[in-house]
């Protein structure tokens, strides 16, 4: 038991590494150079949506697994968005980070377990149009942008599912090593979605099969609870002091942590040349 304790340990940090990571740099790597947007964000829809993803060893959906993250996303009318993730739920590395976009485009990177924020300034005008014509369309089934392209150019569309009462589009990337499904009706949230790794590390230095599979447990239609939304209370810091707190409090290995730091010293000169102004 110990030793499949340890497999998994590896395979969950390695996961979530990969996962976030990225997400963490482009934060931090926007311009912050441009005037201010002239752009703000639409308010069209309103929605709660709760998600866990669920990390096995093996490719055997049947087989149990333990939770990796805990997702809520949540959009208000007024076009905000927040994004709570909490990962290794009930568990000693157990912590919880949100990305808050709100309404003027201002991100904050909001480490809720060290009570500490990064904040990135409203993004200027073009950045916002981009991402806003990037999104998939819920008129189009979620198949394509705001100005007509692909949605999701790397995946085959493979047809409609219901998914806990809603209508759901899928699709297929690869050899359905990724199947991902996304509701029209809550603005072609991602509600579904399975991983299969053809193989990971183990603490021994050997190789396992593994599966990621993320799945939606309750949604809402009304206005989302207004604390997803709160990052006052919380401490402002650069991207790095943010991150090295964070992980070190979750027991990060100090390898990944250094690795960390290193992928994020760009973003954090960026960052603080704009607390200077």
């Amino acid at each position: 038991m110990l030793r499949l304790g340890s497999r998994y340990k590896k395979i969950l940090f390695t996961a979530v590494l990969l996962m976030t990571l990225p997400a963490v740099v482009r934060f931090v790597s926007t311009t912050f150079n441009d005037p201010p947007p002239t752009v703000q964000a639409q308010g069209k829809q309103r929605f709660t949506i709760h998600l866990n993803e669920i990390h096995r060893v093996g490719t055997d959906g049947n087989r149990p697994g333990k939770i990796a993250r805990q997702i809520i996303v949540a959009v208000r009318g007024d076009g905000a968005r927040s994004v709570t993730e909490i990962y290794f739920p009930g568990q000693p590395q157990e912590h919880r980070v949100r990305l808050v976009r709100l309404s003027d485009f201002t991100h904050v990177r909001a480490m809720d377990s060290v009570a500490l924020k990064t904040t990135q300034p409203p993004w200027p005008a073009h950045a916002i149009l981009s991402e806003q014509q990037g999104k998939p369309t819920p008129e189009s089934a979620c198949k394509l942008s705001g100005v007509g392209k692909p949605a999701f150019p790397a995946y085959t569309f493979a047809g409609e599912q219901a998914i806990g009462g809603l209508q759901a589009m899928k699709f297929v990337r690869g050899k359905r090593d990724t199947e991902a499904w996304h509701a029209p009706d809550l603005g072609c949230e991602e509600i579904r979605r399975v991983i299969l790794f053809e193989s990971c590390c183990t603490a021994d230095g050997g190789r396992i099969a593994s599966s990621s599979e993320l799945t939606m447990t309750s949604y809402s239609r009304a206005e989302p609870d207004p604390s997803l939304f709160d990052v006052a209370s919380l401490r402002e810091v650069s991207p790095i002091e943010a991150n090295e707190a964070l992980l070190r409090k979750a027991g990060y290995p100090e390898e990944h942590i250094q690795q960390r730091l290193r992928d994020l010293q760009a973003a954090d000169v960026r960052y603080r040349s704009t607390q200077q102004r």
